[in-house]
């Protein structure tokens, strides 16, 4: 369960990190973290070997048709779980919630896990968990906005999204390394979409099931760093007459604010 197949590599868990096989071999330990595919979630794996590296259920799974590697991680042996995911494209990582999976398996392309009453799931199937929507949380890395020394107050954020119909993520700004718990969701004025081949003639409006939109929100917060934080739920929408799992893509933010002067 610790080793996973990674093209022409080998993939070790380890306590302190995952490591392609044939690089590790041949790096001294001072330099071992340098090779790790975890090295950017170096201390999220630190602390998570440190709280639950003694619990059974340690797996990679690698899930090619969803470009995701995926190391499950036993918070609760034989009853809970989180997985760290990475992207295979980018080597960006996320991490998954509520996924109480005891093991991974990929089979026929498709991603499989077994939970801890003995079913066995299909994951990357549709916008649901179960019958519960499913909700992502972002947050953006710290930035001082070119001003690491000035205060600044932080009004508005734009986020750029293309998705269907309606939907649009909820945002907030975080200031000084504290997570907000304030979020909004930006208006909009923006029609449903129809789809072509079930949309009623003269009824349901012309266009494509995509819409690119750059709504303003009120964003407040007061600190010399910012990060923006975003919140989506995969609610199906109404495009025309349909009822369609929700798309969405966020390409970036603008963020408006008031720089102060130095102290």
């Amino acid at each position: 369960r610790c080793f996973a197949n990674w093209g022409a590599d080998v993939l070790l868990i380890t306590e302190s990190g995952v490591y392609p096989l044939s690089k590790v071999m041949s790096a001294d330990r001072s330099q071992a973290d340098l090779v790790a595919i975890t090295n950017r979630i170096s201390p999220a794996i630190n602390a998570a070997a440190r709280s639950y590296g003694s619990n059974f259920g340690w797996e990679l799974n690698v899930y090619p048709r969803g470009t995701r590697l995926m190391l499950n991680i036993p918070t609760s042996e034989n009853a809970t779980a989180i997985q760290y995911v990475m992207n295979t494209l980018t080597g960006a990582w996320c991490e998954f919630d509520a996924h109480n999976a005891l093991c991974w398996l990929t089979f026929n392309s498709l991603q499989y896990f077994g939970g801890p009453d003995g079913t066995v799931y299909r994951a990357d199937t549709s916008s649901q968990d179960g019958q519960t929507a499913i909700t992502a949380v972002m947050q953006t890395s710290w930035q001082a906005f070119g001003s690491p020394g000035s205060l600044k107050r932080f009004c508005m954020v734009q986020p750029l999204v293309r998705s269907q119909g309606v939907s649009r993520p909820s945002v907030g700004i975080s200031a000084d390394f504290v997570e907000t718990t304030t979020l909004s969701t930006p208006s909009t004025s923006s029609a449903a979409q129809a789809l072509y081949g079930s949309a009623i003639y003269g009824t349901d409006v012309y266009g494509s099931t995509d819409v690119f939109v750059a709504d303003w929100t009120s964003a407040l917060a007061l600190g010399r760093f910012g990060s923006v934080k975003c919140q989506a739920s995969t609610e199906d929408v109404e495009i025309g007459t349909v009822t369609a799992d929700p798309v969405m893509q966020i390409n970036g933010f603008v963020i408006l604010a008031e720089s102060g002067g130095y102290l």
